[in-house]
């Protein structure tokens, strides 16, 4: 058994795949191990092993010492590097140090805006272990990260029920390369085949919120799509796994940008779980999560994102092997001892 702290800046009640992915693997690691966790800048009720820091980031220095000062850690797990990683670099410690990347935040190192920012491979350079979350992301970093895929839960999802519509669903943050107008632009077509064949509308539904939000509203409603498509409101990560099991599809049309990538897609073993079945675009970490050739597109392939929407959903038995192979997918990815004895690999300097 080790002595472990896991320090963070997104942890929850923030909603995100990080935030997320952090709660999962404190409880993981807490069935062998002494682990402690501290969440930075954000407001909850301490509990065992938890303590939450609302302050300022300058205050973030002083409570990090204070916190090292008090147990002799074998290891400290550093979720976001910026800016707890930099912060840990100057604090003496004989803790050894782990250091997680994700792909999104090594693009900014690429497109340096601010002076004072320090650069993510500059700080991992420092640590005695990087943990990646895809092999897109090691490729970033010379592949000189050990792999450890993003964690689910082992989770009831419901029966899922017959309608008379399919439903495609799409989740996240409403950013530019998230890349939902790809999926809005292809809905109506994507509705007109299938119907001919079927007829069972396609409707589209989008979770989420931020800045392209009116974007997408004001695009919807100008192309006459508000009976195919609804922007619907943010929801809590735990609160998905109903969502997903209403779906038929689970859409991931993310790109890359200059300024950030998808690493991995914890989206598409979390739906596969619950018996719906991710297409995406093969960008970042994408290919990784959803591993099968059929359920990819190019980036922008809209035509070869809009045949698989087409094939899936006109064609029982096709849809019923990407849905058992999904299943089978995201079992891989349960936090279980097998991925516990993953994470030892990584704890055995």
């Amino acid at each position: 058994m080790k002595t472990l702290l896991i320090i963070t800046s997104d942890y929850e009640p923030n909603i995100g795949g990080i935030a997320v992915d952090t709660v999962r693997l404190f409880k993981l690691l807490k069935r062998k191990h002494s682990v402690d966790l501290a969440a930075f800048g954000i407001n909850g009720d301490n509990s065992e092993g938890e303590t939450f820091i609302d302050a300022k980031k300058i205050f973030f220095p002083y409570h990090l010492k204070k916190i090292i000062s008090r147990k002799k850690y074998d290891a400290i797990l550093v979720r976001t590097v910026l800016p707890l990683g930099w912060m840990l670099n100057l604090i003496k410690t004989e803790a050894k140090k782990i250091y997680f990347v994700y792909g999104q935040e090594l693009l900014h190192d690429e497109k340096q805006k601010h002076f004072f920012r320090p650069s993510v491979r500059s700080i991992i350079k420092k640590s005695d272990r990087v943990v990646v979350n895809s092999k897109f992301t090691n490729s970033l970093i010379d592949n000189s990260g050990f792999l450890f895929y993003p964690l689910i839960e082992n989770v009831e999802c419901g029966e899922r029920t017959e309608r008379n519509f399919f439903k495609i669903i799409t989740a996240g943050r409403f950013v530019k390369h998230k890349n939902f107008i790809s999926m809005i632009r292809i809905i109506d077509r994507a509705d007109a085949e299938v119907f001919k064949k079927t007829k069972k509308h396609v409707k589209l539904e989008i979770y989420g919120d931020g800045p392209l939000r009116k974007d997408y509203d004001d695009f919807i409603v100008r192309n006459n799509l508000s009976d195919n498509v609804s922007v619907c409101g943010r929801i809590e990560s735990g609160k998905m796994n109903p969502v997903y099991a209403s779906s038929d599809i689970i859409a991931m049309p993310s790109i890359k940008t200059n300024e950030s990538v998808e690493g991995f897609g914890m989206v598409a073993q979390e739906a596969g779980l619950c018996g719906s079945v991710c297409i995406g675009y093969d960008s970042g970490g994408i290919r990784e999560s959803i591993e099968d050739n059929e359920l990819l597109a190019d980036e922008n392939d809209e035509e070869k994102l809009l045949n698989i929407i087409i094939r899936l959903l006109t064609d029982n038995n096709f849809y019923e092997a990407k849905q058992k192979f999904s299943r089978e997918r995201a079992k891989k990815h349960l936090a279980g001892e097998e991925r516990l004895k993953d994470f030892d690999e990584i704890l055995s300097f």
